[in-house]
């Protein structure tokens, strides 16, 4: 089922924003919409504008979803989401999962990838990527991914701004990989 993104009515003689951009389900069209608005329903979608919510948000992301289904009459809790250009393929995606719980394994797995990300030296990420992958890794390599998540959190501690910058990318590592958004805390 296809939807347009409502339009603001324009004031003064303003133009309306061209409708350039669409978001499928599974391949289907479900809205389309000016650029920066399918922007934002996307990323509504996908749960990164509720990473760190702010005072005038009322809604979690569970909420956002379930008043999404029902006006879209469609379901929102597997598949494939894209943004794109009208009939272009892909400009982002998102694999839709049940969500989960983070583990201790998963939060040092984490710690890698958002640390590789920052462009620091990370000698376990391959085995950080199967951790997050749901894959079955042996416990040496747990033990390898916690020893190097502990020094690379040790290195950055006394530097609020990295911090602030490996928490905000652990974030989006969180939310790409289907951990339960009320565990992604500001």
């Amino acid at each position: 089922m296809m939807h347009d993104q409502k339009q603001a009515h324009p004031a003064n003689g303003e133009t309306s924003p061209a409708i350039t951009h669409e978001i499928r389900l599974n391949g289907q069209q479900i809205v389309k919409g000016d650029q920066c608005s399918i922007n934002i329903v996307f990323r509504n979608l996908i749960g990164l504008n509720f990473i760190n919510p702010q005072s005038w948000q009322t809604q979690t992301h569970q909420q956002y979803i379930a008043m999404m289904e029902q006006e879209w009459q469609v379901s929102l809790s597997s598949g494939l989401l894209e943004l794109a250009e009208i009939g272009q393929p892909a400009i982002d995606e998102h694999q839709i999962v049940s969500p989960r719980k983070i583990t201790y394994g998963d939060g040092n797995a984490i710690i890698l990838l958002a640390s590789e990300q920052m462009g620091r030296k990370v000698r376990f990420i391959e085995v950080a990527q199967q951790q997050l992958a749901g894959e079955v890794i042996r416990p040496m390599e747990a033990m390898n991914i916690e020893r190097e998540a502990v020094l690379l959190a040790d290195s950055i501690r006394h530097h609020p701004a990295l911090v602030k910058q490996a928490n905000d990318i652990a974030d989006r590592i969180k939310a790409r990989h289907g951990f339960i958004p009320s565990e992604i805390r500001a």
